[in-house]
């Protein structure tokens, strides 16, 4: 099998994988939500070693994460709507969305920096963690003020830096350079 097909290949396999995947937050959203970040962890490694270029990566990639970011949204406006995390997440979803068109308009990856994907984050929390949403009064922002530094520090190593960060959550394997 040639370079190209086994790129074609694998492209195929992490488009077809990552879409479907996304179906999984409808039957259980822990396992969508973990199966979708799995694949998207690993998949930017994967292409990189078998020679596909950042340059073309990064577009379908971040389609494949307005997929999953779009999933969270619809979920979160038809389950979660009588919860405080329904407006943060809806929120986030319209900061994201608003940095990937001006991604897509200037093809400047740092516009995902300043528009942050922090949905996900705030989902997983929900869903792992369903009453840290209802702690009142000032109790809950210094956790949310955390996870806003960390969505940020994790974007700038990812869209400013450019690192690959599959490390981070793989320490056994060998991070690859773009």
């Amino acid at each position: 099998m040639s370079k190209t097909n086994i790129q074609k290949f694998t492209i195929t396999l992490d488009i077809t994988l990552r879409i479907l995947s996304v179906g999984f937050i409808w039957w259980n959203p822990f396992i969508g939500l973990f199966t979708n970040s799995f694949l998207d962890a690993i998949d930017g490694d994967i292409l990189a070693r078998i020679g596909v270029r950042r340059k073309w990566y990064q577009p379908y990639d971040k389609f494949l994460d307005m997929w999953f970011y779009s999933a969270i949204f619809l979920y979160t406006v038809l389950y979660l709507s009588k919860d405080l995390v329904w407006i943060m997440i809806v929120v986030a979803f319209f900061v994201r969305l608003v940095g990937f068109v001006l991604y897509l308009l200037t093809k400047k990856e740092e516009m995902l920096f300043f528009f942050p994907g922090l949905s996900n984050t705030l989902f997983f929390i929900k869903i792992a963690f369903p009453f840290f949403f209802k702690i009142n009064g000032i109790g809950i922002y210094p956790p949310l003020i955390f996870l806003l530094i960390l969505t940020f520090i994790k974007e700038w190593q990812l869209h400013v830096a450019k690192l690959d960060i599959t490390h981070f959550y793989f320490p056994f394997i060998k991070a690859k350079e773009w």
